[in-house]
């Protein structure tokens, strides 16, 4: 059994028979979902929810409104003029700060202020173009950030992804010296297509081989933090294409590079490699599914972009 937040966000999963129940963590909006998932070996009753906890509220943030570190939130604005706030805490050795506002046709803006809430008028930086919001700040600070979403504009639905990079191991951050680089990749629960099993046991099982090989190890993985024995951040198509980069750029020429990713993957009938079959010449090309991958190309790592990054850092 399953249980999830307005997002598709795990927050528990059950397996096998728990007579004596359990709490699920905390899912912070007004919708929780639960899916079961059966087989054939055993034939029995499901499940019941017994007990419900929550914390009433105004609606339009607050704080329980708690972004995680590069994960995506969904909600909604009533109107012109409405706001909602978000908070993220940020570490001292936080190197940037990327905000991405999706908004659909509306005309949204987006405010960030260290240790307390924005408004129009207060606010540390903040993202006022036409539609959505693409806003970088640099050296943020260290403590409480409340981020808060405007609609200047027009109401509905809207996308907020918040990343904080960090310098030297707080995160997706900066590489050392030593001429020895991994990233490795296990995604076990995706945000919209079929889960897997054990590839975030991958993930730590090439963690340790590569860290006791003298490689300095970047992990990025599913919105379980605590399977990893090292985590750098969501395993989105964003965050690992922006580490490979950042690798590429760092690498020199003599350095030993490794990357490994244990998941999902696909092709596409596009403009890519050849292969006979069907009855003919099909032209494909093939991708890696990150962890935001969805039915379409969202979150899907394309060889011929991965190809080109690493054509970058083999030239490095």
């Amino acid at each position: 059994m399953y249980v999830y937040d307005y997002a598709n966000n795990q927050l528990h999963k059950l397996t096998g028979d728990y007579s004596s129940g359990g709490w699920s963590s905390w899912s912070y909006g007004a919708t929780i979902k639960v899916r079961l998932v059966t087989d054939y070996s055993v034939t029995d009753w499901g499940f019941a929810i017994d007990q419900i906890e929550y914390e009433g509220g105004s609606g339009g943030g607050g704080s329980n409104n708690v972004l995680t570190n590069g994960q995506t939130v969904q909600s909604s604005l009533s109107g012109t003029g409405a706001t909602e706030t978000w908070t993220i805490d940020v570490d001292a050795n936080a190197v940037s700060m990327h905000a991405v506002l999706n908004c659909g046709s509306n005309d949204y803006d987006l405010y960030g202020k260290l240790g307390s809430e924005p408004t129009t008028s207060s606010y540390d930086w903040r993202g006022y173009t036409s539609g959505g919001e693409d806003v970088t700040y640099d050296n943020p600070g260290q403590g409480t950030w409340y981020i808060m979403v405007r609609s200047y504009s027009g109401s509905g639905a809207y996308d907020l992804t918040v990343t904080v990079t960090y310098d030297n191991g707080g995160g997706s951050g900066s590489w050392g010296n030593g001429g020895k680089y991994a990233i490795v990749i296990g995604i076990s629960d995706y945000e919209s297509i079929n889960d897997l099993n054990y590839c975030d046991e991958d993930a730590s099982d090439w963690y340790n081989f590569l860290t006791n090989h003298g490689y300095e190890v970047h992990v990025h993985g599913d919105n379980h933090q605590a399977n990893y024995p090292r985590y750098d951040g969501l395993a989105t198509e964003a965050n690992v294409r922006a580490a490979i980069q950042e690798l590429a750029q760092h690498a020199t020429a003599g350095d030993q590079v490794v990357i490994t990713s244990s998941g999902h993957g696909g092709a596409d009938e596009t403009n890519g490699w050849q292969y006979s079959g069907g009855g003919g010449t099909n032209d494909v090309t093939s991708f890696l599914c990150m962890w935001d991958s969805s039915s379409g190309t969202n979150g899907n790592y394309y060889e011929d972009k991965l190809s080109q990054t690493l054509t970058n850092l083999l030239l490095a």
